[in-house]
């Protein structure tokens, strides 16, 4: 897993009261894995961690957590309300649609979709309803039920789905628990009705399924933020402005989608060859890149003289994410002395260099 973390300093106030997290997972496993999923799992205690609520916004996929009164003592300290804090779903695992065109590694993909957040779920920590254990077997029962939009149980064959506990659709299943309106009350809102009282909450925005083969990698790009004004629960409406902000922001990273073969432009940006890791190395590095069209792909291995080392990759490729490893051995398997080599990623008509040093 590769974990980038960003912010801005000098953009607009909701920037700056956000920051983006960007998770690249990567199936080095040699195994097909499937039915898989990915959740932002938080603990996202709001100054004293006995006495929060959390609440879901469907249309801004944001999961949030605030306080459950006008004052927390943490924050009393410092003459301050109650924030609002939450995590928003920019960008979500990507699946094959045919009609449809997906964000990933900065370009526009066709043929994919991005899934959206497909539950949200919730615990209390000594209610009913309790976090699920790590490292034995029940536990794993109960993340695959959570993250399947169901009460973390251990029962997968008849799963307790979560209920609205307020509003006009109290008692109703659902996979979105909590997405009323704490300001208006309205809804379902965490501490109304047969909701649990104020506590240690934790929450999960989940997104799946999906099949991950061999090779294959998935991206996902979150927004956290916090909004803070004169009124706890003002201070959520404060953190869901942000969320379009960030989206925008978001957006406007990710370049135009690849039209054809005939145009270099959109050709160049089909493929991005990626800094070998690690570097120096000894006595094996990887080499990454991205495909966004399928392509008749070359990675070449050369000395300083130009002269071709060994041939790592010489073959037709389909979009995704590849990683290729160099063990420092030439086309016959003899190792090599330690100094400054390149590696060359070609496709159709185009190629970039880079370079990498192997000490020994």
């Amino acid at each position: 897993m590769q974990i980038t973390m960003w912010g801005y300093k000098d953009a607009g106030h909701a920037l700056r009261q956000v920051s983006f997290q960007r998770y690249v997972l990567i199936n080095k496993s040699g195994l097909r894995i499937d039915s898989m999923f990915v959740s932002r799992w938080s603990d996202p205690d709001i100054g004293r961690y006995t006495d929060d609520f959390v609440g879901y916004d469907s249309d801004l996929q944001l999961g949030y957590a605030y306080n459950s009164d006008s004052v927390d003592v943490e924050f009393q300290a410092y003459g301050l309300t109650p924030p609002a804090a939450g995590y928003a779903l920019l960008q979500g695992p990507i699946v094959p649609s045919p009609d449809d065109t997906a964000n990933f590694r900065f370009h526009k993909l066709p043929g994919y979709q991005n899934l959206p957040v497909t539950s949200f779920g919730y615990v209390s920590v000594g209610a009913p309803i309790n976090p699920p254990p790590y490292g034995d077997y029940d536990g794993t029962l109960e993340w695959y039920n959570l993250l399947n939009g169901f009460r973390p149980t251990t029962d997968t064959l008849n799963p307790t789905p979560y209920t609205h506990g307020a509003g006009p659709q109290a008692g109703q299943a659902t996979r979105f628990p909590l997405n009323g309106d704490p300001l208006l009350g309205t809804g379902d809102i965490d501490g109304a009705g047969n909701n649990f009282p104020p506590g240690d909450r934790q929450f999960a925005l989940c997104s799946g399924p999906f099949t991950m083969m061999p090779g294959d990698a998935q991206e996902i790009v979150l927004m956290i933020g916090a909004g803070i004004t004169d009124d706890y629960l003002t201070a959520i409406n404060a953190l869901k402005s942000y969320v379009p902000a960030a989206r925008e922001m978001y957006e406007s990273l990710i370049q135009a989608p690849v039209v054809g073969i005939a145009d270099p432009a959109p050709l160049a940006a089909a493929f991005e060859l990626e800094q070998n890791y690690p570097n120096p190395f000894n006595p094996v590095t990887v080499i990454g890149y991205q495909l966004s069209v399928v392509s008749e792909v070359r990675l070449v291995v050369y000395n300083l003289l130009g002269q071709t080392i060994r041939t790592l990759v010489d073959a037709r490729q389909a979009p995704g994410a590849y990683e290729v490893q160099w063990d420092g051995r030439d086309g016959q398997g003899m190792a090599l002395g330690s100094g400054i080599y390149f590696y060359r990623l070609k496709v159709g008509n185009f190629a970039e260099n880079r370079k990498m040093v192997l000490l020994k």
